[in-house]
């Protein structure tokens, strides 16, 4: 076993054991608990972007042969609302980010009528797939891993930050293990 599946497995299972990094969150408006301030922990990642966003650990993972940082990537979200709920497809805008915060894959806005599929210089596919109503979450599948921007991890964290709608689009960040 690798030591990068070792400790994933382990951070997995034994995650109230971890030590965690909080950071001070600033909410522009006031939340459903009436804070305009909370705490986010997590478990921080090498590279300039990971599930635990942004983080001060900055490093310079070298790449592969297929030019990218592999073990965290991330993938950025825009999920834009229907124009005509009752004919129009969804649109999306999709951003994939190497360990080290660098863009390996993309697609530009673009209309989605179904499961579609992103790569560049990943060896896999991603692929998105928009649901079929506004609260629907986004199904992910990547190298044999599937999710729903909506699920969470046994501590009750969710597995991706999914922002409201906000002047018809919503903004969605999601980690994932890529080689």
């Amino acid at each position: 076993m690798r030591v990068e599946d070792y400790l994933l497995d382990w951070i997995k299972k034994d995650n109230d054991n971890i030590p965690k990094v909080c950071v001070e969150v600033d909410y522009d408006a006031v939340g459903k608990d009436g804070k305009t301030k909370d705490w986010y922990c997590g478990v921080p990642k090498a590279g300039k972007s990971g599930e635990f966003g942004d983080n001060t650990f900055d490093s310079n993972i070298p790449q592969n042969d297929k030019g990218y940082a592999t073990t965290a990537c991330a993938v950025h979200i825009t999920h834009y609302q229907k124009p005509d709920p009752s004919k129009d497809p969804y649109s999306l805008a999709v951003s994939i980010k190497d360990a080290n915060g660098d863009e390996i894959g993309k697609l530009d806005k673009t209309e989605i009528r179904g499961p579609t599929n992103i790569r560049d210089k990943l060896p896999y596919y991603l692929i998105v797939d928009p649901g079929k109503v506004d609260a629907d979450p986004i199904s992910v599948k990547y190298a044999g891993e599937s999710w729903k921007t909506d699920d969470l991890y046994p501590d009750g964290t969710g597995r991706c930050g999914v922002g409201a709608y906000d002047n018809g689009k919503r903004e969605i960040d999601c980690g994932f293990h890529c080689e």
